[in-house]
């Protein structure tokens, strides 16, 4: 009688196994995630209200990079819950779950807003017109981010503005580059070098307006871009002469045209 007591008791208990089960909720075994870190409620979204409540405390790491994705290990997220032995009763586990991060494109007018912004600030006029910026595109972890500048540098070989960007909230996104096309001009007159004449105009008492080692100026403009960078003169000119200047950034070697008033002008 007692043995079959004790039979009965046991066959509740493994029936009871296999209702409980039956009736576990099993994790989603690929997820898109929008918050820096992933929790386990992330991956229970159809479970009841109760469940979703304690498994949100739950927290399983870091969320992958915007346009990323994160492979996890069953094994994982079981030791993780080893403390948590009631939700683990309640949640069946797949051996490998993948997480993405939920991305949103990053909007062209943004870019073109955050260049004409730096720009100004410099006290730079600009006005980037949609043709003239070049951008593969890029995407952040939420809609329509802020945007700034980190690095802009003049390419002169390649003839664009060079310009890395990325999310004033730096969590949302990574950096990216983006270009401006600069459309190419002839100097005055139509050739590569404007050579001396006697009548070219000079500085007071015949002197040349710019002298090889004076620190000047050099206004950049193009394609609707307008920059200014200190250079250091590497020969003297007159006006409407074409002399070479070290860009005292990068130095580069650049062509620039004297003007009357004394300023270097070079056009993209």
């Amino acid at each position: 009688m007692r043995g079959s007591v004790l039979m009965f008791a046991a066959g509740c208990l493994v029936l009871a196994s296999l209702r409980e089960a039956r009736s576990a909720v099993r994790l989603q075994s690929e997820i898109e995630v929008r918050d820096e870190v992933m929790r386990l409620s992330d991956f229970l979204p159809g479970a009841e209200a109760a469940l979703r409540e304690r498994s949100h405390r739950i927290e399983l790491g870091k969320s992958p990079l915007p346009g990323s994705m994160r492979i996890l290990q069953g094994a994982q997220i079981a030791a993780r819950l080893a403390v948590e032995s009631e939700i683990l009763r309640q949640i069946e586990i797949p051996e490998r779950l993948t997480v993405r991060r939920a991305t949103f494109p990053i909007a062209r007018e943004r870019v073109r807003m955050a260049i004409e912004e730096t720009l100004r600030a410099g006290g730079k006029e600009a006005k980037l017109q949609d043709q003239d910026l070049r951008w593969s595109g890029g995407v952040a972890s939420e809609e329509d981010p802020a945007l700034q500048v980190e690095e802009m540098r003049i390419d002169q070989a390649r003839q664009i503005l060079a310009v890395r960007l990325r999310c004033r909230q730096r969590e949302l996104c990574g950096s990216f580059l983006a270009a401006v096309e600069v459309t190419a001009a002839p100097p005055a007159g139509g050739r590569g070098r404007v050579e001396p004449r006697a009548e070219r105009e000079t500085g007071a008492g015949g002197r040349p307006l710019t002298r090889a080692g004076q620190a000047s100026m050099l206004i950049l403009s193009g394609g609707g871009v307008r920059l200014t960078i200190a250079v250091t003169c590497l020969q003297a000119g007159f006006a409407g002469q074409q002399v070479r200047v070290m860009d005292t950034t990068h130095h580069r070697v650049l062509m620039a045209e004297v003007h009357a008033d004394g300023s270097l002008v070079a056009r993209f």
